[in-house]
């Protein structure tokens, strides 16, 4: 059985944070910058839960440019009220 490759990112809080581009093809991989390969870690399973999707165009560009997609993180004031009269 053949999995397809996904490509994900995991961010900080934002987009000056570092990111992390991620392949699934049945192992996890992250994307090495200074050695431009892919490294296995198996440990990333256990924060999969984190990891935002992206295109392959995108992982692409990353991969050929070193800058991350932007995110469309917000980060909220939480001493504000939200509510919707």
């Amino acid at each position: 059985m053949k999995t397809e490759t996904q490509y994900l990112i995991l961010q900080g809080h934002s987009n000056t944070d570092s990111s992390l581009l991620i392949k699934f093809d049945g192992q996890y991989s992250y994307w090495g910058s200074k050695s431009h390969t892919w490294i296995s870690d198996p440990s990333l399973k256990q924060i999969d839960n984190k990891f935002k999707p992206i295109s392959e165009g995108e992982a692409k560009k990353y991969i050929k440019t070193g800058v991350p997609p932007t995110s469309d993180y917000r980060r909220l004031n939480y001493k504000l009220d939200y509510t919707i009269i």
